[in-house]
């Protein structure tokens, strides 16, 4: 949790991927949060998205949904673009016990509808 004091604890987990589009056509496509296994019992598993298509984001911490969800809908991109996509995730710290979420676990893929 991002309570911890301790400086040596993982507090946040990052993964970066992209969205190119190789056609000299403009094209849309939506984000969706494909959910394969979560067990986390509380709404303290959260995540934020932040992108460099200008408008296409999540930019506050959200909790991360037990069912797969489409997050970002009709995102436009130009001819020969790629966009950037950084997901952070975060055990949102209570300033109390939360072990009933230790040993939960979280399996997930973005997927590209277009």
């Amino acid at each position: 949790p991002t309570d911890q004091p301790q400086e040596n604890v993982l507090k946040e987990c990052k993964a970066i991927f992209t969205v190119n589009n190789t056609s000299a056509m403009g094209a849309s496509y939506n984000l969706k949060l494909e959910i394969l296994d979560n067990s986390f019992i509380s709404e303290n598993l959260k995540y934020k998205l932040i992108s460099n298509n200008g408008i296409n984001s999540i930019p506050n911490f959200m909790t991360v949904p037990t069912e797969s969800k489409t997050v970002l809908k009709n995102i436009k991109i130009d001819p020969y673009k790629t966009h950037s996509y950084e997901a952070t995730f975060i055990i949102e710290g209570k300033d109390a016990e939360q072990n009933y979420d230790a040993g939960k676990k979280l399996k997930l893929k973005f997927v590209i509808e277009i």
